[in-house]
């Protein structure tokens, strides 16, 4: 394994906006470390990639309207991850890729 597989064999489609980082950012970090980015929601995609801007959290952190492209994923049993839970995941498994290639 090489250090930029984190997302290998992953189909991610992003939903709504951030301030994090831009979509084309967040599209090309994806592509950057193996995984595929579709436009819309297919029966391919296996995560959804929540922005803050896609939702509105109210005081507890829960998401009582989210976008229709999350709650369709829901439906269907997709996960659906915030952005920053993606870039965790990312420096998680790129960490750990990296560990792995020097040892």
């Amino acid at each position: 394994r090489g250090c930029c597989t984190a997302l290998h064999g992953k189909c991610i489609t992003v939903s709504g906006e951030t301030d994090e980082i831009t979509r084309k950012q967040l599209e090309d970090l994806i592509a950057q470390f193996g995984g595929a980015v579709k436009s819309t929601l297919t029966s391919a995609v296996t995560t959804v990639v929540f922005g803050t801007k896609a939702t509105s959290h109210d005081k507890s952190g829960k998401l009582p309207q989210e976008s229709s492209k999350v709650q369709k994923a829901q439906e269907k049993g997709v996960e659906v991850l915030s952005v920053g839970a993606l870039l965790q995941q990312i420096e998680e498994t790129a960490t750990e890729d990296a560990i792995e290639f020097r040892v």
